[in-house]
This record gives structure tokens, C-alpha cells and sequence, in this order.
């Protein structure tokens, strides 16, 4: 009985734990996107959307939940773990 106690018990603390993670690199992730893209340049935003995967990824992408965001001149996706950024800002062309 007290196996099943304690088993019951850790699901709760890291069923917490996981919550409590998830929340705070939200809201991580939605101040950067807020410092980086002021209220007015931003057309639709979704701050749980989930990335599938890139054509060009391959085998080796990770897929995942984080901050989707238009604007008039690109369409940005923030990952929350690991802390990635579609599309790379490396790889940006300006023209």
C-alpha cells in the first residue's frame, strides 16, 4: 500500500513539475517574440502551435509545441524546447 502511495504521489509532483516548466518557457517565449515584434507588426499569432516538421529538416528535425507568429514580412516559429527559432535567423536573406 504504501508503494502505491508514494507511486501516486511522484506522478503528482512531476505531473506539477512538468506544468510548471511548460508555463514558465511560454511565458519566456512569448516576451521574447513580444520585445522582438511590437503589437502592431504582428497579423495572427498562436502561442501553442505545434511544428511538424521542415521539407528540408530531414531525419534529424525535431518536432515540438511553441510560439507561431505572422506578420507582413515573415512567418515566425519559436520552439520551446530546445530553444529554436524557424526560420533561422543565420540564415535570413536580405534582399
Amino acid at each position: 500500500m504504501r508503494i502505491a502511495v508514494y507511486f501516486v504521489a511522484g506522478a503528482i509532483i512531476l505531473i506539477t513539475g512538468s506544468i510548471l516548466l511548460v508555463r514558465k518557457l511560454l511565458k519566456d517565449a512569448m516576451e521574447d517574440v513580444s520585445d522582438r515584434y511590437p503589437e502592431y507588426t504582428r497579423i495572427l499569432s498562436s502561442p501553442m502551435a505545434n511544428l511538424f516538421g521542415i521539407k528540408s529538416g530531414g531525419m534529424k528535425q525535431v518536432r515540438g509545441n511553441g510560439v507561431l507568429l505572422l506578420t507582413f514580412h515573415e512567418i515566425f516559429f519559436r520552439m520551446l524546447l530546445p530553444k529554436k527559432e524557424l526560420p533561422d535567423s543565420s540564415s535570413r536573406c536580405n534582399s
